[in-house]
C-alpha cells in the first residue's frame, strides 16, 4: 500500500521498490501511481476511502489468478526500474557527453580561475548597526510591510530587532 497524502507528490520510494521487485502496489491516485500502475499492474484506490482499500484487497485475495497475473505484468514492466538498468541508462548517457565532448573544438574552460583573477569581494558597510546603550550592538532588519489587523492596513516598522551582548566589552 502506496500511501501519500496529496495528490501532488512526485513519486514514492515504497511503490518503485514494490514495483520493481513485481508485488502488487495498492495506491492512492498521486501523479506517480497513476502513470506506472497502468493497463492492471496495480490498484488505484480514493484518497480518504478506507472503504475501497478493503475492497481492493479482498478482491486481490478472492481472485488469485488476477493477483498472479498483475504480479507478472508489474515485474515485467518494472524491470526497466532495477539499479542494474538504471546503471546502464547512465553509463550510456555518460558515454554519449563524452563522445560530444570530444567533437567539440572550443575553448576547453572559458571561465577564469580564481588563481587567475582573484575575488572580488563588495565595499564592507556596516550601516545596518547600531550602537546601542549599555553596551549593547543592536541590528535592524526591515522584513517589509506585514498587516497589522484584519483591515490589511499596511505600517513600515521593522520587523526584527536582534539584541546582542557587545562582544568587543564595552561597558
Amino acid at each position: 500500500m502506496s500511501r501519500p497524502i496529496t495528490r501532488a507528490q512526485a513519486t514514492s520510494g515504497t511503490l518503485c521498490y514494490a514495483f520493481g521487485c513485481g508485488k502488487v502496489v495498492i495506491s492512492r491516485p498521486y501523479w506517480h501511481a497513476e502513470e506506472l500502475l497502468t493497463e492492471d499492474c496495480g490498484v488505484l484506490v480514493p484518497f480518504q476511502n478506507s472503504a475501497a482499500i478493503a475492497t481492493a484487497v479482498c478482491g486481490l485475495l478472492e481472485d488469485e489468478a488476477r493477483l498472479h497475473a498483475m504480479r507478472e505484468r508489474a515485474y515485467r514492466s518494472g524491470r526497466g526500474m532495477i539499479w542494474s538498468e538504471a546503471v546502464r541508462h547512465y553509463f550510456a548517457s555518460f558515454c554519449l557527453a563524452r563522445s560530444d565532448h570530444r567533437h567539440h573544438h572550443g575553448p576547453r574552460f572559458a571561465v577564469k580561475t580564481l588563481a587567475q583573477q582573484p575575488l572580488e569581494l563588495p565595499e564592507l558597510t556596516l550601516d545596518h548597526v547600531v550602537t546601542g546603550s549599555w553596551g549593547q550592538v543592536t541590528r535592524t532588519q526591515d522584513l517589509g510591510s506585514l498587516p497589522t489587523d484584519s483591515t490589511s492596513h499596511k505600517d513600515h516598522m521593522p520587523r526584527a530587532q536582534i539584541v546582542e551582548p557587545d562582544l568587543l566589552g564595552a561597558d
